[in-house]
């Protein structure tokens, strides 16, 4: 698990680099691509730390003669800032499938309600109130030097204050709160997504004895909405099924003392916490696949920076294309 941990972990942070560099070509006048650029950032931060996770677990490593013991430095320098970004992610998301959701029930105001300006505040005030509520923490678990007599050398360890328990306690329930918030709002709006795409393709379908110049028009304009709408929704929906084992630990930590640290239910915490790991390592490396096949956009900016073959070598050229023969149909509506 590990090993599948760590490999995804390095996949994610490439893959995420590349999601940013996509993202920051095509410029920020759209709300949409300043939230999915903040999407990518937190699943950089996710992949990113860890890496460093997987390593400081990594037996062989710990073997080495080291200036610090990396299974208590990792909490500090990985767990919490980990932790910080995979809340980012989830509030980020909740604001992606919010969007597109008022995109379906009010496209013509949808701009004007959320625009460029307020999305990068808003992923900014989150990247400040997450990072904030990790930073007690840091409080009260600090690093200090230990000398062992046995190994006649010191080691860099993890150090707690006195009134670390009661801090934690608050700084956790804070925590868990946020988490178990975003997940929610992001599994509604998920819910709301799905069914608003449903009922607007069958009262399309419905509606075929419409004059076939409006109905084409109205097809061309709703077409970028509807795979942007499914694309968030695909997102929404992989990000539900991977974070749910770690919304679920957390929420049973801060309610069941005995199954928080060093509790009776310890060994089931860590069962849990190791399948959610492996699992938001997953979630924060697959986007990219899903904006490539899913976003005419993303697939020709990928393409002219020579790395779309990499990930379809069968769509190479098909991006250009689509592009072409859309405009064509926007003219021919028009006339």
């Amino acid at each position: 698990m590990a090993i599948l941990c760590q490999a995804l972990s390095v996949f994610g942070v490439f893959a995420n680099i590349i999601n940013i560099v996509v993202f920051c070509k095509q410029g920020f006048q759209d709300a949409m691509t300043v939230t999915l650029t903040g999407l990518a950032v937190a699943d950089l931060g996710i992949a990113t730390c860890a890496v460093w996770l997987s390593i400081c677990y990594n037996p062989l490593f710990q073997q080495l003669e080291l200036p610090f013991l990396p299974l208590q430095i990792v909490y500090l320098t990985a767990g919490l800032p980990r932790l910080s970004c995979s809340r980012v992610s989830s509030w980020v998301l909740a604001l992606a499938t919010f969007e597109r959701c008022l995109c379906i029930a009010m496209p013509f105001k949808v701009r004007e309600i959320i625009t460029p300006g307020r999305s990068l505040a808003f992923v900014i005030g989150v990247f400040i109130t997450m990072t904030a509520s990790v930073a007690p923490i840091y409080y009260t678990s600090r690093t200090a030097q230990k000398f062992d007599e046995a190994a006649n050398r010191s080691y860099l360890v993890l150090s707690f204050t006195e009134d670390r328990e009661k801090v934690d306690a608050i700084a956790f329930g804070i925590g868990v709160t946020f988490s178990v918030c975003s997940f929610v709002a992001v599994a509604i709006c998920t819910a709301v997504l799905v069914y608003s795409l449903k009922k607007t393709s069958k009262w399309r379908d419905s509606n075929t004895s419409t004059a076939q110049v409006k109905k084409r028009g109205a097809k061309e304009i709703s077409s970028k909405n509807k795979r942007a709408s499914k694309m968030v929704s695909l997102i929404s929906t992989i990000f539900i099924v991977c974070y749910l084992p770690n919304t679920i630990n957390q929420l049973v930590m801060s309610l069941v003392p005995d199954y928080a640290k060093n509790g009776r239910y310890i060994n089931t915490n860590q069962v849990f916490w190791s399948v959610g790991f492996v699992a938001e390592s997953f979630n924060c490396s697959v986007n990219i696949f899903m904006y490539y096949t899913m976003s005419t956009k993303f697939r020709s900016t990928l393409q002219s920076m020579g790395c779309g073959r990499c990930l379809s070598p069968g769509t190479a050229g098909k991006s250009a294309m689509d592009d072409e023969d859309g405009s064509q149909k926007v003219k021919k509506v028009q006339k």
